[in-house]
């Protein structure tokens, strides 16, 4: 009789079940134990693979995959820099990452340049870090260039 009753719970899961019925009386479904419990197996191991991924999303457990290289280079270089020597922009959706935050009043992304430097008589690294300005130049409006006035 107790496992009657336990079929009959683990039948009442089958989300696989077939409605079928005769030409005289009204619609069944047809459920069955192992369709039953392959229901319950597969909502078991679903609640349990979200319950890790929400655990790791909010441990912070999901890294960002970025890659980054760099290149030294020992030649010593001579370089004139003018107002537009360097320009960048970031796209989101092609609209400009600086107008993007402006429509929408929150800032994604926040980044400096900064400039490296290796004096090999002292064996010293220095850091510079460049300010960033809207362009002078007409040609590059909107876009961000190095404030050459602070080199």
């Amino acid at each position: 009789m107790a496992t009657q009753m336990i079929k009959d719970f683990i039948k009442g899961f089958d989300i696989f079940n077939r409605p079928f019925e005769f030409f005289v009386g009204e619609k069944k479904n047809k459920s069955t134990f192992v369709g039953g419990f392959l229901s319950i197996s597969i909502i078991a191991v679903s609640i349990a693979y979200l319950y890790y991924l929400l655990n790791m999303y909010f441990d912070n457990k999901f890294e960002p995959k970025i890659t980054s290289s760099m290149a030294l280079d020992d030649e010593l270089i001579s370089l004139e820099v003018n107002d537009s020597f360097f320009i960048f922009e970031y796209m989101i959706n092609e609209v400009p990452l600086n107008l993007y935050e402006k429509q929408v009043g929150k800032t994604y992304l926040s980044y400096s340049l900064e400039y490296l430097y290796y004096d090999p008589v002292n064996d010293i690294n220095t850091t510079l870090y460049l300010p960033l300005v809207q362009c002078t130049d007409s040609k590059f409006a909107n876009y961000l260039c190095i404030d050459s006035a602070s080199i």
